[in-house]
């Protein structure tokens, strides 16, 4: 009696099994859900820190660079020129923004002085 019953069972199920399709159609939605706008907008606000540091990273190793060779072209010129260097060193700790206009005049005169020889 029992195995009656289970080989009913069993038919019924193969009866189902063999009803249904061998593909199963599946639709598959992408959206953004209004909890996961957080994610997201955390995402892009990470990205774009990272972005901005990489920027200033690299902004600052230049000028790194930029100031360690003119260091090495600073002290070049103390072991020849012991003292201009220490006249520079004197106007600067006196008055540094007269040094500044005191560069500023001396480099005009300099950019003047090759076009009155070609004249």
């Amino acid at each position: 009696m029992q195995a009656l019953q289970v080989h009913a069972l069993i038919s019924s199920f193969r009866d189902t099994i063999s009803k249904l399709p061998k593909v199963l159609p599946v639709r598959h939605h992408h959206n953004f859900e209004y909890k996961s706008r957080s994610f997201v907008t955390g995402g892009i606000i990470l990205f774009l820190t990272t972005a901005v540091s990489a920027g200033l990273s690299f902004s600052l190793y230049r000028e790194n660079s930029r100031l360690m060779e003119s260091g090495v072209k600073l002290r070049i010129i103390r072991q020849v020129y012991p003292g201009a260097v220490s006249w520079a060193d004197s106007i600067f700790a006196r008055n540094s923004e007269e040094a500044v206009k005191l560069v500023e005049k001396l480099e005009a005169e300099r950019n003047t002085l090759p076009s009155q020889e070609e004249k």
